[in-house]
């Protein structure tokens, strides 16, 4: 029993004690390599973020604007359709009247005449000015069309499942943030874990994906991002 407290309270030897700190720093090197490979890819990842963010607000810009614009040119279509209309009815009148001229010549002299012809002129180029209301707003609402398509691009990427290449599980950008990915950055390996006991376990922390999900904790990281 003493020859056993003996050999227990020996010290450990210089050499095991170098290897084990040489195992130790390397373990710390290792982990600080996989923190910085972390932060690097949660800082591209939210300025990913970010740049999808500031598209869609401007999306929305531009179809508000769009929007406003398409009011504005529906409210001077109506206007202007409002004074044809009047200048239509007034031409009639006086076309009428001009008829009437050989009966009623003491009251509606040949005055008349260049008064009609001046409607018709203004009927012309308003003609003219609605064709051309009529495109720009065949264009606007073009425009519209395709910024809304863009904006439901936009939102779809955004709940789009993407396969993370760490724990290869299925996530959206939506629902990705610090910690919802856990994975094992090492290699497969035998004999054994030493957690439960069993033959397969993974090198960078010596268990198996059923004592630990992962050791790694961090965000997805899709192929395309």
């Amino acid at each position: 029993m003493a020859k056993e407290l003996k050999n227990i309270s020996e010290p450990i030897p210089y050499n095991n004690l170098v290897d084990l700190n040489k195992c130790y720093k390397l373990y710390l090197n290792d982990k600080a390599k996989e923190v910085e490979d972390s932060s690097k890819a949660n800082a591209h990842l939210k300025e990913k973020h970010n740049s999808l963010l500031k598209q869609n607000q401007n999306l929305q810009s531009q179809i508000e604007q769009q929007t406003n614009s398409l009011k504005i040119l529906e409210n001077e279509l109506t206007e202007k359709i409002n004074y044809l209309l009047r200048l239509q009815r007034s031409v009639y009148q006086l076309g009428s009247l001009q008829n009437n001229e050989e009966e009623h010549s003491e009251n509606f002299p040949q005055s008349n005449s260049p008064k009609i012809q001046n409607n018709q002129e203004k009927i012309i180029k308003l003609i003219d000015y609605f064709k051309e209301l009529e495109i720009q707003k065949f264009a606007l609402q073009k425009e519209h069309e395709i910024l809304s398509s863009k904006i439901i691009e936009s939102e779809h990427r955004a709940i789009e499942e993407i396969k993370c290449i760490n724990c290869h599980q299925n996530f959206t950008l939506a629902n990705n943030h610090n910690g919802a990915c856990a994975y094992h950055p090492g290699r497969l390996n035998f004999f054994s874990c030493r957690g439960c006991g069993k033959d397969a376990y993974m090198t960078c922390c010596n268990k198996c994906t059923e004592c630990l999900k992962g050791c790694k904790i961090g965000r997805h990281i899709g192929s395309s991002l």
